[in-house]
């Protein structure tokens, strides 16, 4: 039986749905077309007019739409496939970690009466609310060196001081609490802090508490006084303001209780979400971090964490570029002055902003302290007794003219708020200027053994 003809323009198909378009000018043979895949089941379909010369073979047929189909079914079979083994992995990943000791880095309940807690619980509190470093620790520094290394101890409170303090102060002994950043906490021994000095230069009937806490803002140093220690019921006050960064710190609010504006005041708030995208996946980072071992131990491996800068920063692409060239290349420089001219450089509305939390911090202080009785000494960077020594880190930053001046600008600031209130504060750029000695560490940049001598002079 002859095969049907085909024309220019025919479409050659098989029941199964697979087709061959446009036969052209061949005429197809009974012979060829059963030599073709499928050979039986092919057939000519011309406009609407169908020629079938063989018989159908027995079986189900299947359409173009359905073989699609079955393509789309089976990479949905395999997307879930690879989703349940990605969760299987994670599931036992869990189980190992916490099997081994590894648990969620749950947050510390909401207490509302922090008044009403025990002196040690309340310390414990205060740690896992990331208000103090860790206490009873100790923490080797290697000052590379500059001087032998030390190391950063803590005892019960989390003060930086070898021997225990008691709460209760012994009759006849004047207490004087010493708050502040990093460069009250000291990157030298405890006996070398300013407070340690100064508690041996006014000699017998004095305890100095150095409760400073690196890595604070002037508010957190507040809040922490406020609900921990001033428990040690002291004599006097003492706040070393670090000119370098203390303002900018204040404008920080994804990792730390912070200041915010309500429309008619300052109110105390919570750390706000992590701005860290790979953290947050469309706001599951939170309930991530308080379930998940896995999440605590990346944390603690520094692959997931918080950016260096306040959240506005990071939308700005070339303030971004720039503060991470100069941290990688000149991180001392950045970290303890530059980052804070490059940030006030960039957004420079921020800065009346920083400035009005800093004058209520200084009068909350001043509200909160024994009659009244507080000092702040407002303490110099590098740069502003060598200047020379970060023109590199500057010049990576594009800092020049008056953005190379803004710790003098904070600490005339934070003079005249403080001559404004009527609350004691020492200018310590004076009494640094006149040393010939170097009074920070080159490595990082924090006041070292002698600069903390002649703080405790001053």
């Amino acid at each position: 039986m002859p095969g049907p003809v085909g024309r220019p323009g025919d479409r050659l198909t098989r029941r199964d749905g697979f087709r061959l378009d446009d036969v052209g000018e061949f005429v197809w043979a009974g012979r060829l077309l059963s030599c073709l895949p499928g050979g039986p089941e092919w057939k000519i379909v011309s406009g609407s007019i169908r020629t079938e010369h063989l018989p159908r073979t027995p079986g189900p047929s299947r359409t173009m739409a359905q073989t699609e189909s079955s393509g789309v079914a089976g990479r949905r079979q395999l997307g879930i496939k690879f989703l349940a083994s990605l969760v299987f992995t994670v599931v036992l990943l869990e189980i190992a970690l916490r099997l081994v000791g590894f648990a969620p880095a749950a947050p510390p309940p909401v207490i509302a009466d922090l008044g009403g807690l025990p002196i040690r619980e309340l310390v414990d509190h205060a740690h896992r609310s990331k208000w103090i470093h860790e206490p009873s620790s100790r923490e080797p520094m290697n000052l590379q060196g500059e001087h032998p290394d030390v190391t950063l101890v803590r005892n019960w409170c989390g003060c930086r001081e070898d021997d225990e303090t008691p709460v209760e102060k012994l009759a006849g002994v004047q207490r004087i609490v010493v708050l502040g950043d990093s460069h009250t906490d000291g990157i030298v021994a405890n006996r070398d802090s300013y407070a340690n000095v100064l508690e041996r230069s006014l000699g017998t009937g004095h305890d100095v508490v150095n409760c400073g806490q690196g890595v604070t803002s002037p508010y957190q140093q507040l809040w922490i006084y406020r609900v921990l220690y001033s428990r040690f019921e002291p004599d006097r006050l003492v706040v070393g303001f670090y000119a370098g960064n203390d303002l900018v710190e204040l404008t920080r609010q994804h990792d730390r209780i912070h200041l915010e504006w309500d429309g008619r005041r300052f109110v105390h708030c919570q750390p706000t979400r992590r701005p860290d995208v790979t953290m947050e996946w469309y706001g599951t980072g939170p309930f991530l971090r308080r379930h998940l071992a896995t999440v605590h131990v990346l944390q603690r491996l520094g692959w997931i964490g918080p950016p260096s800068r306040p959240v506005r920063a990071r939308r700005d692409a070339r303030f971004n570029e720039r503060i991470q060239s100069a941290r990688d290349r000149f991180p001392a420089a950045t970290w303890q002055g530059l980052g804070q001219a490059h940030f006030f450089k960039h957004f420079p509305d921020e800065w009346e902003n920083a400035l009005a939390m800093l004058r209520h911090v200084v009068k909350q202080f001043q509200q909160e302290s024994p009659s009244g009785d507080i000092v702040f000494a407002v303490i110099p960077t590098l740069r502003q007794l060598t200047p020379e020594v970060v023109d590199a880190a500057a010049e990576v930053l594009e800092l020049e003219g008056q953005d190379l001046e803004c710790d003098d600008r904070v600490c005339e600031a934070m003079l005249a708020i403080c001559r404004e209130l009527d609350v004691e504060a020492i200018d310590l750029r004076p009494a640094m200027l006149r040393e010939t000695t170097a009074l920070f560490w080159d490595f990082d940049h924090h006041v070292n053994v002698a600069g903390h001598r002649i703080i405790a002079r001053a």
